[in-house]
């Protein structure tokens, strides 16, 4: 396989957006724009700890962390 032919494919991982709007939600949020440093800080800790209880799948925790960047 040549290298253009490995990189014509690609995986899309979709956005959970129902727990992100619980996490929105919990930390009084409306959107991801409106978050402050410390809101923001504070939304990705709680979805660490989401993954690592097994809340949160390695591709719902991936997608999360890709939208806040």
């Amino acid at each position: 396989m040549t290298k253009s032919e490995e990189t014509k494919f690609s995986i899309k991982v979709p956005l959970p957006k129902k727990k992100v709007e619980k996490y929105l939600h919990t930390l009084r949020l409306s959107s991801v724009r409106e978050a402050g440093e410390s809101k923001l800080k504070a939304l990705f800790l709680k979805t660490i700890d989401d993954f690592l209880t097994g809340d949160l799948s390695l591709d719902e925790f991936s997608a999360i962390s890709n939208y806040l960047w």
